[in-house]
């Protein structure tokens, strides 16, 4: 089994979340157009555990937002992604994930 990179992995869900994000934004869809945790565990191709661990993750640094109960959707936070970038941070992992994501995410 090959090992996850846990840094490239977070990179790739906070994109997707983002851009399934950006899209409901701009057609107007419902939240209901929002992925769930299933549809990411199923997206990717991983346990639903450990997607629920990474999303709890990105849930802390306040990058994605849990919409509804039943089921979760996840919304992509563009405003607290703008404030993260101008501050300092001491989490590795999420300096890691802003560097990737910022050139990128200039022109949301």
């Amino acid at each position: 089994m090959a090992k996850i990179n846990t840094e490239e992995l977070l990179y790739q869900l906070t994109q997707e979340i983002r851009l399934i994000t950006l899209f409901a934004d701009q057609s107007g869809a419902t939240v209901d157009a929002l992925p769930t945790a299933a549809d990411l565990a199923r997206l990717f191709q991983i346990d639903r555990d450990l997607l629920k661990k990474l999303l709890n993750r990105l849930k802390e640094w306040q990058l994605i937002q849990a919409i509804g109960m039943n089921p979760k959707r996840f919304r992509f936070d563009q405003y607290q992604f703008q404030r993260l970038t101008s501050q300092e941070t001491e989490d590795i992992l999420l300096q890691v994930l802003m560097e990737k994501l910022s050139p990128e995410l200039t022109t949301y």
